[in-house]
């Protein structure tokens, strides 16, 4: 009777033990690796560090151009650098393009790449990813600076758009002025804008 005892405590004991295995907490499934998100690809200069500029002449007023700098060469593209007026310009870059805005958001322009292909296989449909255009057209090569381009030209219900296509090796250097419809007077500042950013583009060195 005893050792019948001692051998059902000892079953009970084993199923008690078993019991806490199986209600023991998993082991931590290891966290996942953030997926990296675009690289930056305008150049952050040393604040220490005297920039290049150069100046112009804007409306009348003298004004100071900063050299900025970047690359497209993680995606096979080339660097570039450009002049800028950074006391109107804010220079950011957002999802491997740079951007060049104003505080008021409604004049901009774009600097980006596109890999393995060319002006003319985007000219015709390259404005149509700024919205519904209301008209279009192909300007043909034109010269910008020391680049020559394939030059677009359009317009939405609000907003216009210039754009130049400039083939590189490994693919196209896109750049993109938009302006809003409206106040293009030679004195408003939407105009001033616009021609300043076009100015800013001429200076565009590709290597």
């Amino acid at each position: 009777m005893k050792r019948n005892l001692f051998a059902l405590l000892a079953l009970c004991l084993m199923m008690g033990s078993l019991w806490g295995c199986q209600k023991s907490d998993p082991e931590p499934t290891p966290a996942p690796t953030p997926t990296q998100g675009p690289q930056t690809i305008v150049d952050v200069h040393d604040e220490n560090e005297q920039p290049d500029t150069m100046n112009t002449t804007v409306n009348g007023e003298d004004v100071t151009l900063t050299l900025v700098t970047g690359s497209f060469q993680r995606s096979g593209g080339p660097d570039f650098s450009l002049y800028v007026n950074k006391t109107r310009f804010q220079v950011n870059d957002v999802d491997g393009c740079c951007y060049l805005t104003t505080d008021e958001g409604r004049t901009y322009a774009e600097i980006g790449f596109r890999e393995n292909t060319d002006a003319e296989m985007l000219s015709a449909t390259f404005l149509r990813e700024y919205g519904n255009l209301q008209d279009s057209s192909d300007l043909g090569e034109q010269t910008l600076g020391e680049n020559t381009a394939r030059q677009l030209a359009g317009y939405t219900m609000d907003s216009a758009f210039e754009a130049w296509l400039i083939d590189v090796e490994g693919g196209c250097v896109t750049l993109v002025i938009c302006s809003p419809l409206g106040d293009v007077s030679g004195v408003s500042s939407v105009a001033t804008d616009a021609v300043q950013l076009i100015d800013a583009l001429s200076t565009l060195t590709l290597t």
